[in-house]
């Protein structure tokens, strides 16, 4: 079993206690990991060390120093060389013994070089072995070396028919043939339940509906999203601000002082009392006191040409003339008297974190639970638009949702459902009606491709199938190759990604890129996207330097302070920036996040593999190398000389063996970080 790094550590961190004397226990004690360090009960010495492989020898010796039994971990496989997330190459844990040496693999080990040795050689001996022989040899050659060359080059079309393969784990529950003389699988998967708002069912039972309309469930209404705690639940609401539904963002100082689901009447106070503090000047110069539509502003013109703009809070007194001097860290008024968040409309409370919300009588929100279920799609505060997507059911996908039962409660409904599918057939079934299938498995006579397996059943399954396939393929000619050797070979042909939305990142839309560099690109702009968000929290209260607008539309002018409302509306709108003074400074703040790219895994053959490395060098020395050179150009790709190949090529250290950085010396001149690295 092959499992993720996640739930690798949690299952290495089981324990268990073995009899060093016990019948059998050569087998089952060697190359486990020793828990704790292990002493001599006589001299005290340290025999095992924490964390060290118990060899044969090892176990030998702590028997002969008297010990009975010994804490280790369990051998269980954990990590696996296609699931490493090593950048670069392969961790030691992941890779596991090196076959060579029955211990642990040492750092700087090429276990790529060893892998195609490990494979290739074999390969040649089938070929030989089917050339110089005749008879029922014959049909090695077509089951053995051209399959595994089918499945080594990711073909799509193979020499064999087609297999048809599950989309589902199920049983079969019909088998038909069409007029045209095809073979149709319908397969029901065991049934399922899930729990969802009252407000979005959607479906009655016996109803058989398409997967899009269940699983995508969309607000009825315009309006803003509020999210509020009860009875240790979360909840979601939608108000009708188009209505008079009324939402309140909490001063800091301001707590709220009505309790949840009270009802209240129009200007009833909502929160206790709070202050605006005085305004204090950031800059030196001239003070001109303006009064415009009700609303009191001080402006401070520096010498330098400088504006700063400070509005009086309500009931403050002005503490300065109007044409007055004043200096950095003058007090310009008095803060405001005491304010208090007040109802505009009568009606229900409800309360969420420092926010909250009146809805008015006859009001059209809608309130949803937020079960285990469902996938909120909408933040707390943003404006939501009728039929937009609300929360998506944590389901799998499928094709046909068959709903067996619907039992309806006051605020959610629970459905129990099945998943159903229908596939034709070109060759002929190897089912039944009753049988159990697993998606991923073949339902009919012929090959699976691996592309069309990858599309169906995922990353996992074809792992899996590549494995098992090229096992047969030797282990029929009688040649025993270790699993780990076709897991590297394997890791290069899957771990490949084909962007299908660029987003903001550096890709071109349908560029073939390795796993390990996709996953670099969305770190990297998941990075920039949290220093967006704490970039956005010190603009409210900032001053505009130029409008804030977008489509016509003017959310607030130059001058103005920026509030949190016209910032969520201008992130909603998707005003991708402002510019603002902050600290005395004027500068330009990004509000929109980074859209991250979006992208498929891609199953490559193992040629088209290779050109696809991060070492442009390496590439354009195995083949198409005048595109690869092109291309790298073109993007003003660098190489960092990291590689076998370029080290060769230039005559540099190959970082293998002695020469891996983890194993020279710290004063070693080539010892550097890959950024500072030439090309």
């Amino acid at each position: 079993m092959l499992l993720d790094r996640a739930t690798s550590e949690r299952v290495g961190r089981m324990e268990v206690e073995l009899d060093l004397k016990a019948k059998g226990a050569e087998e089952r004690v060697a190359y486990c990991k020793v828990i704790g360090d292990v002493y001599h009960p006589m001299t005290g010495a340290l025999l095992v060390r924490d964390g060290e492989v118990l060899s044969p020898e090892l176990r030998e010796e702590l028997i002969a120093a008297g010990l009975r039994k010994v804490r280790v971990r369990p051998r269980i496989v954990i990590r696996s060389p296609v699931l490493c997330q090593t950048p670069g190459g392969l961790c030691q844990m992941c890779y596991g013994l090196d076959l060579a040496f029955h211990r642990l693999v040492e750092l700087g080990t090429t276990v790529g070089v060893i892998a195609a040795q490990s494979i290739g050689e074999p390969g040649t001996q089938l070929t030989m072995r089917t050339f110089h022989t005749g008879g029922v040899a014959g049909l090695d050659i077509t089951q053995g070396l051209p399959r595994a060359e089918e499945l080594f080059e990711a073909r799509k079309t193979t020499k064999a028919a087609h297999a048809t393969v599950a989309p589902l784990s199920g049983r079969v529950t019909r088998l038909e043939t069409t007029r045209a003389g095809r073979e149709v699988v319908e397969i029901t998967s065991e049934p399922r339940t899930v729990v969802l708002p009252r407000a979005f069912l959607r479906v009655a039972e016996g109803e058989e509906v398409d997967f899009g309309k269940f699983h995508s469930l969309r607000s009825p209404i315009e309006g803003k999203a509020f999210e509020f705690a009860e009875g240790g639940e979360r909840y979601l609401a939608v108000l009708d601000e188009t209505g008079l539904d009324r939402m309140y963002v909490l001063p800091p100082e301001a707590e709220i002082r009505v309790g949840h689901r009270t009802r209240v009447a129009p200007g009833e106070v909502l929160t206790t009392e709070y202050h605006i503090e005085a305004p204090v000047t950031a800059i030196s110069g001239r003070v001109e006191v303006q009064h415009e539509g009700g609303v009191r502003r001080i402006v401070v013109r520096g010498e330098r040409g400088e504006v700063r703009e400070y509005e009086v809070p309500y009931g403050s007194q002005v503490l300065i003339e109007d044409g007055a001097e004043v200096e950095v860290g003058t007090k310009l008024a008095t803060r405001s008297r005491p304010l208090a968040v007040r109802a505009e409309v009568g009606g229900t409370v409800l309360a969420g974190q420092r926010s909250i919300a009146v809805l008015a009588e006859g009001s059209r929100a809608v309130i949803a639970p937020i079960t285990s279920d469902l996938v909120p799609m909408v933040e707390h505060g943003a404006p939501v638009r009728e039929g937009q997507e609300l929360f998506q059911l944590n389901l799998p996908p499928g094709e046909t949702i068959l709903v067996e039962r619907v039992e309806a409660g006051p605020d959610r409904a629970t459905v129990r459902f099945r998943y159903r599918a229908a596939v034709e057939c070109d060759e002929g079934t190897i089912v039944h009606v009753g049988d159990k299938v697993e998606r991923g498995e073949p339902v009919s006579k012929g090959v699976i491709p691996p592309h069309y397996l990858m599309e169906v059943a995922g990353v996992q399954k074809t792992r899996e199938y590549l494995l098992v396939e090229l096992q047969k393929v030797y282990k029929s000619q009688g040649v025993d190759i270790n699993d780990k050797h076709f897991e590297v070979v394997i890791r290069q042909i899957l771990n490949n990604v084909r962007i299908v939305d660029p987003g903001e990142s550096s890709f071109l839309l349908n560029d073939v890129v390795p796993l390990e560099i996709f996953q670099l690109e969305v770190r990297r702009l998941s990075e920039e996207n949290e220093r967006v968000r704490r970039g956005r929290d010190e603009l409210v209260g900032a001053k505009l330097l130029a409008p804030l607008a977008r489509g016509g539309a003017t959310l607030a002018e130059a001058g103005e302070e920026i509030t949190r409302e016209a910032l969520e509306r201008a992130i909603a709108l998707g005003v991708r920036q402002a510019r603002v003074e902050l600290h005395g400074e004027p500068r330009t703040v990004r509000l929109l996040e980074y859209r991250l790219p979006q992208g498929e895994r891609e199953l490559l053959r193992i040629s088209r593999a290779a050109l696809l490395r991060k070492s442009w060098l390496a590439a354009a020395s195995f083949e198409r190398t005048t595109k690869v050179l092109a291309d790298a150009a073109l993007r003003g790709e660098d190489d960092y000389l990291d590689g076998l190949k370029p080290c060769l090529m230039v005559g540099k250290r190959i970082p293998v063996g002695t020469g891996f950085p983890g194993r020279r010396g710290a004063s070693d001149p080539e010892e550097v970080e890959p950024e500072a690295r030439g090309t």
